[in-house]
């Protein structure tokens, strides 16, 4: 009988085994060698520098309107094409510690304030810190006071429209490199304004009173003092009822009230000049998102002007807004407009 030999691979030699052994072994200790390297090698750092002049300059724009919306910082830089840099920039202000690739500036001159709109948009907000607003002091050369808490989205999209006309009037001497110090115009928002008056009631008695103007624009060489109300359509226009203050009309009327109001019968001194005893100009601009709402806000102050005659006021889009703010920025001679006479007997 015959036998049928299986073909078959020859058994490892003993010098293969061995050798297979010490390649397993090799690669082990390299990838422990290469994981104690890891682990023993320092982390890799963000780099480390100093706040730009731009970055400064920035914050003390900031410093003047509290809060920018990145849209609006690309807009007081020029429009620049690459706003993913600008972004990258305010997040390292911020102290974006999650990000190697930016910049570490050490304590965070910037915060996020963080806002869902009403159509589930995100809407954020950029705003100093103290330490930001140390440095926006220094280089404004005087001293800012430190905004309260922040509201909800209505006062978001309030701030954002009332800001575009601060920033469409600082960029030209921002993209100049003006300094901040010498701007031709003052700002002055809602956190640092307070107008009080007193008012009699129906008992004989006076009631403290007073109004918080959204911002308050000076222009020095138009002796012009200009309270802005930022209008976005979300209160009425004549007050459902009378102790509405926020209605456009009462507004009016309050505004009327310190404007023309007497505080010192005897010397004919009104709470304005009291307030203010330079007898610039005083006006009350209304900034109000389309040209239908500005056409109903001026028929509403009609009425409030028929009772009243003496005190201006305006109703304006963003667009009217700031050509006549830069028209009167223009008023460097002796055109510039009558001031008022702080006993009220002035035109505005």
């Amino acid at each position: 009988m015959k036998h049928r030999f299986l073909e078959s691979s020859p058994p490892p030699t003993p010098i293969l085994q061995t050798r297979d052994r010490d390649r397993a072994r090799e690669g082990r200790e390299r990838e422990r060698r290469t994981k104690e390297e890891a682990r023993s090698a320092p982390q890799r750092q963000r780099r480390q520098t100093g706040l730009k002049a731009k970055d400064k300059r920035l914050l003390a724009v900031l410093g003047l309107c509290r809060a920018l919306t990145l849209n609006q910082v690309v807009a007081l830089l020029g429009n620049p094409k690459d706003t993913r840099t600008v972004h990258n920039r305010l997040r390292a202000l911020a102290g974006d510690t999650g990000n190697v690739k930016l910049p570490d500036f050490g304590a965070a001159s910037l915060r996020r304030l963080r806002f869902r709109a009403y159509d589930g948009a995100p809407l954020i907000l950029w705003a100093p810190t103290p330490a930001g607003f140390a440095i926006a002091q220094r280089e404004l050369g005087r001293e800012l006071t430190l905004p309260r808490a922040g509201g909800g989205i209505s006062f978001a999209e309030h701030f954002v429209a009332l800001t575009d006309l601060f920033v469409r009037l600082v960029r030209p001497y921002f993209v100049a490199q003006t300094s901040l110090r010498e701007l031709p115009f003052g700002w002055d928002i809602a956190d640092d304004v307070r107008l009080p008056w007193r008012e009699p009631t129906d008992m004989g008695a006076f009631r403290a009173r007073v109004i918080r103007p959204d911002a308050i624009l000076t222009i020095p060489s138009a002796r012009r003092r200009i309270f802005i109300e930022c209008e976005t359509g979300t209160h009425t226009l004549v007050p459902v009822r009378k102790d509405r203050e926020q209605a456009t009309v009462n507004k009016a009327a309050r505004y009327e009230t310190f404007l023309r109001g007497l505080a010192d019968v005897p010397k004919r001194l009104t709470h304005y000049g009291a307030k203010y005893p330079d007898g610039w100009v005083a006006e009350v601009l209304f900034l109000v998102p389309t040209e239908g709402r500005r056409a109903s806000t001026e028929a509403a102050l009609l009425t409030v002007a028929r009772d009243i005659g003496s005190v201006t006021f305006r109703a304006f889009t963003l667009e009217q807004a700031v050509a006549y703010t830069r028209a009167l920025l223009r008023s460097t001679t002796a055109s510039a407009p009558t001031p008022v006479n702080p006993s009220g007997r002035g035109s505005g």
